[in-house]
This record gives structure tokens, sequence and C-alpha cells, in this order.
């Protein structure tokens, strides 16, 4: 959905967290998931959220507090942006449905 500039690591894990199915580490560039917690939809989904980051902290970011916050203004125009491109592509279906629980799982990851 899109080429970000700086490589990152995938990985997914067996464990299952209590709080989260997706975590961004900043260095070094590693997104995690835990599949176990959730189902192939929301894992997608939850790519994409934490694929926002690693392009949010490694091409975007200005340093600007309010603006680049981990799920700051800045953040959320990248998410919107790659989810909508995830949708046009077909990648994602139309899981609003069920937005309001979609939601607050993405904010609490």
């Amino acid at each position: 959905i899109y080429r970000c500039k700086v490589p990152f690591e995938l990985r997914f894990r067996n464990t299952m967290p209590i709080h989260y199915i997706g975590l961004y580490v900043v260095k070094p560039h590693r997104i995690i998931l835990y599949p176990k917690r959730t189902d192939a939809q929301r894992m997608l989904e939850m790519a994409i959220h934490e694929y926002a980051h690693h392009v949010h902290l490694t091409e975007l970011s200005k340093g600007d507090h309010k603006l680049d916050r981990s799920h700051g203004h800045n953040f959320m125009r990248i998410y919107t942006a790659l989810r909508a491109k995830a949708v046009e592509l077909g990648l994602l279906g139309d899981i609003y449905d069920r937005s309001d629980e979609l939601i607050n799982d993405i904010l609490k990851g």
C-alpha cells in the first residue's frame, strides 16, 4: 500500500498479551503482531496501524509534540491514508459495522 523509505522487520508472536494485538518497536524498527488475540481481518487492520507508526516515526515526524504524539494528528493522517489505500486495493473490506469496537481496540494498541 506504500513503499516505506526505512526497512522494518515484521514478527509474529504466539504469546497472548492482555491489552494489545500489535506493537511497534522504534529501534530496531520492528512490528510485532499477536495473531492468537484476534481474527485475520483485525490483524490486517492492526498491521496497517503499526505500519503507520513506522512511517510516521521514520519519515514524517517533525518534532512537534502536539502533532507528533503517538496517536496524534500526523499519525492519524498517515493511518487514514494507508487504510484508505488498503480498502481501495481490496485488501480490507468494510469492517466498520463494528467501528466502535474496532476503533477502541486500535486506539488502545
